[in-house]
């Protein structure tokens, strides 16, 4: 879905700043390109999925030129991570570069190692 689409059917419900989604729901207080993301979650197209263990996971989408142009906002984004909370609530991670997203990677490897060993449950 185009940005123009997604104002067009968010209009009455974003803030001030005509990016945010006010609530209630599952994308309050994100930005709009979120619903964009979540769609490429919903049909398999991000680029990586990262698993915390018994937390949960989180979808990897690398920002692309055609990403951007849509979507200035993301002009200084490397990737985001698009995961929902135990509350359904969906959540967005942005990532300036790959040293970022590489201490994200770590940080889901270790969180699903710790849980590996029945003993630590």
């Amino acid at each position: 879905m185009s940005r123009r689409d997604l104002e067009r059917e968010y209009a009455g419900m974003l803030r001030e700043d005509g990016l945010t989604i006010r609530g209630p729901g599952k994308f309050e207080g994100e930005p709009l390109y979120i619903l964009e993301f979540w769609e490429g979650m919903m049909s398999g197209g991000g680029d990586e999925t990262l698993y915390f263990g018994p937390e949960g996971e989180a979808e990897v989408f690398i920002i692309t030129d055609e990403d951007r142009s849509e979507w200035p906002e993301l002009e200084d984004t490397y990737a985001v991570a698009l995961w929902t909370s135990e509350q359904g609530f969906a959540n967005l991670e942005h990532f300036a570069d790959e040293a970022a997203l590489e201490e994200y990677r770590a940080r889901a490897e270790e969180t699903a190692e710790a849980f590996e060993d029945p003993e630590e449950w």
